[in-house]
């Protein structure tokens, strides 16, 4: 069930809306009592040990990345048999899906600008020997401003992995 506006999470983020939801949890705009700041929150609902475990190597990856196009990861922690729970900070604005859900196919000139930015986060983190595993509309942000991000980092497989294995290998 999802959070409610106005619930406390860790006696620290109030919840403000939910963001999206899907199999593996759900994406909360979340205001820090303690910052005074804006949030998100990525909610894990798999409270097994085996999950705790890449939860806390995977948020401890993330907590290690800095790029201005990237949300930065400022929290991670887990609640007992509920899951678990990575901060980071809210980017504002709209989506590339939710551009397309409103204005169907966009001008290409537009569209090459934003997926000319998003290559920057991405070589990054390929320089970093990481990828991100689920690049697509709805995880390329436009803020007010006209600055682009990649969003939903994503945690258990789904979001920045290594990839020891060679580029494109999920392992």
């Amino acid at each position: 069930m999802p959070l409610l506006p106005g619930e406390i999470l860790n006696k620290r983020y109030r919840i403000v809306s939910l963001l999206g939801s899907g199999q593996y949890g759900a994406t909360y705009r979340v205001f820090d009592i303690e910052t005074q700041q804006e949030v998100s929150v990525k909610e894990y609902l798999d409270p097994s040990v085996e999950t705790q475990k890449r939860f806390r190597e995977e948020a401890r990856r993330l907590s290690g990345l800095d790029h201005p196009q990237l949300p930065k990861v400022v929290d991670h922690f887990a609640l007992e048999n509920t899951g678990q729970y990575l901060v980071s900070h809210y980017v504002g604005g709209v989506d590339l899906q939710q551009l397309l859900d409103q204005y169907g196919p966009l001008p290409s000139d537009i569209i090459i600008g934003y997926l000319q930015e998003v290559c920057r986060p991405l070589a990054y983190l390929h320089d970093r020997k990481m990828m991100h595993l689920d690049i697509k509309p709805a995880n390329i942000r436009v803020t007010p401003a006209g600055d682009v991000f990649l969003v939903d980092s994503g945690l258990m497989g789904l979001g920045i992995r290594p990839h020891e294995g060679g580029f494109g290998s999920p392992e």
